[in-house]
């Protein structure tokens, strides 16, 4: 049967019966176009001729011709993998063509966050900034940060998802699933000012099918943090946020279930990695409860 022809069904059923997100679709085309591309170059036309040499190539092919890092390639063998899973399961492919495809190893990475000097500088500037865009900027970035939320879930906020009362909002995550988030009240009182300011009416009259951050795109809220952190001379980036959240929560004793929670993470082990505290914390800490000190 036809590569693309395999591709193609296997893409009807990430989105008939697994149900995926379209962030999630999009992101396995993305990652199997390259692939399917390598095999076209290799004029490999049936995938259990992929020997584990050629898939070698294949990842000397991504470094060279995309310039990946090694996480990216992880990324995209991932993709791969669950592609040729599927058509071993329809019988399509071999278990031997399956064993062939091997992510190189990537190394544990300790996410790089803000200090809270330089959120405190992020908002300060943010706040002297008087356009409309800008007050959409700031509520974004506020956002982003007070709440840990995903780049996808925001943009797909509605203002039915946020409880003014109880201070809440609903997100849904990967897979579809749905969490609330607390927010603090001067969080809710931007969110109010921005509704009555940009869309001029209380936020009790705005329709519920209405985004709340209308023609808002992932492209669009990097390109606002690129041109923000231009500014301010900071690395901005939106998981930057999130990372920054994380460590900041638990810092301030927030416990690891709790965060776990709050970003959707499936597995605890997930949330772990923002336990890292910096070399001043933990000398800190070290004198203040050693025996011996």
């Amino acid at each position: 049967m036809n590569l693309m022809h395999l591709y193609k069904n296997f893409i009807t059923y990430l989105t008939v019966s697994r149900r995926s997100s379209k962030n999630t679709i999009d992101a396995y085309r993305r990652d199997c176009s390259k692939f399917l591309l390598f095999c076209a170059d290799h004029a490999i036309r049936d995938i259990n001729k992929l020997s584990s040499t050629a898939f070698t190539n294949y990842l000397g092919y991504l470094k060279r011709e995309h310039h990946l890092s090694a996480r990216s390639v992880a990324r995209n063998v991932a993709a791969v993998r669950t592609f040729m899973r599927y058509l071993q399961e329809q019988g399509s492919v071999e278990a031997l063509t399956l064993a062939t495809c091997t992510a190189p190893k990537v190394g544990f990475a300790i996410p790089r966050v803000l200090s809270v000097l330089q959120i405190q500088e992020l908002f300060s500037f943010l706040d002297q900034q008087k356009s409309a865009h800008a007050l959409r900027d700031k509520v974004v970035l506020v956002l982003l940060y007070v709440s840990g939320m995903r780049v996808s879930e925001l943009i797909n906020l509605r203002p039915s998802d946020i409880d003014w009362h109880e201070r809440f909002v609903r997100v849904f995550g990967k897979g579809g699933k749905e969490r609330l988030i607390p927010l603090p009240q001067e969080c809710i009182d931007l969110l109010l000012f921005y509704i009555t300011k940009i869309k001029q009416k209380p936020a009790k009259r705005v329709s519920h099918n209405e985004l709340l951050f209308f023609n808002l795109t992932r492209q669009g809220i990097w390109h606002i943090l690129k041109c923000v952190g231009a500014k301010i001379g900071i690395r901005l980036y939106p998981h930057a946020l999130r990372h920054s959240f994380a460590t900041h929560f638990l810092a301030n004793g927030a416990d690891l279930r709790s965060l776990q929670t709050i970003l959707g993470h499936q597995h605890l082990t997930t949330t772990q990695i923002y336990t890292h505290v910096d070399k001043h914390q933990l000398r800190v800490v070290y004198d203040q409860v050693h025996l011996r000190k």
